[in-house]
């Protein structure tokens, strides 16, 4: 998401000469529609780089039906300190190897929803490029 900040930069400290080679270019012709479409399809990708990038950093959880000892889903008040110290204070070592299998189990799941999402940040953040990519070269073709 940073590096699409820094694409915006660039795009902003330049936009005099873009925008008057964009002026140059009429809508109706092959290139005019050619870059209308590129420009449509490149803030597509630009906003979902944006929503799954949101949605790969987000809160994920992980429900196999375990209660797990270390991460609790309670408050405070409706478990206190006294009844958690007592309750692992109580576990054997079977508990905690079962306890720590879950965990890890958890944190896999939630490792695999992030790599699901992230793999379409880096798939909308390389269309965003490619599109960038050929406006540049029809706008540069148009120069010409």
């Amino acid at each position: 998401m940073a590096a699409m900040v820094a694409l915006v930069a660039a795009v902003v400290s330049c936009y005099e000469p873009i925008l008057s080679a964009l002026g140059k270019i009429k809508p109706c012709s092959w290139l005019g529609v050619a870059i209308i479409i590129f420009s449509i399809l490149f803030f597509i990708s630009f906003a979902a780089v944006f929503v799954f990038g949101i949605l790969t950093i987000r809160g994920h959880s992980s429900n196999i039906g375990y209660k797990s000892k270390w991460f609790l889903p309670q408050t405070t008040k409706e478990y206190s300190f006294d009844v958690y110290k007592r309750d692992v204070q109580e576990m054997t070592d079977e508990d905690i190897i079962e306890n720590m299998a879950a965990e890890l189990y958890k944190l896999n799941d939630i490792n695999r929803q992030k790599l699901r999402t992230n793999r379409w940040v880096i798939r909308s953040f390389l269309s965003t490029l490619i599109t960038a990519s050929i406006i540049c070269i029809l706008i540069v073709a148009s120069v010409l």
